[in-house]
């Protein structure tokens, strides 16, 4: 069985690909990006924001800053992660799913409320579904942080 603090290393070294595989999934292979950039549905003024307007997002001169920002957001959230992993005195995978409502409830509502909603116009069923991937991709990240983490098999 590989030790605890071992375990934590690797989550370090992988952080940000958990977080890019997850939000690859939800918002990538599931097709909903097409969904949320399609004209027929967003605001033209979302999508013009992406397109149009100078300064065009900080992305397009910088490949890796998505990455980079995965890196960072996956660093952050296993701090909280471990934090409060042992204060949630349950199993592997109920401890991820209550870290998954936890993040979720502090991070995604405000976010898509006051810039997609409020700022962009974005359509609010739009916001509902941009809501519902991100959980998505919290939960997901959290199943693989704390089965990482605390998955014990029993032999």
């Amino acid at each position: 069985m590989i030790s605890k603090p071992v375990r934590i290393l690797i989550l370090f070294i992988i952080g940000g690909l958990i977080w890019y595989g997850s939000f690859y999934i939800f918002f990538i292979l599931s097709n909903a990006q097409g969904v949320l950039a399609n004209p027929a549905y967003q605001s033209s003024k979302f999508l013009k924001v992406f397109m149009d307007y100078e300064p065009l997002p900080r992305m397009l001169k910088d490949s890796y800053l998505i990455y980079k920002g995965f890196y960072l957001i996956g660093t952050l959230s296993l701090i909280v992660f471990l934090y409060l992993n042992n204060r949630i005195n349950t199993n592997w995978i109920k401890k991820a799913f209550s870290f998954s409502l936890i993040q979720w409830a502090l991070m995604i509502p405000w976010f898509e409320f006051y810039l997609p909603y409020n700022v962009m116009h974005e359509p609010f069923n739009l916001v509902l579904l941009e809501a519902g991937l991100w959980y998505g991709v919290i939960l997901l990240v959290s199943v693989v942080y704390s089965f990482i983490l605390n998955f014990k098999p029993i032999y």
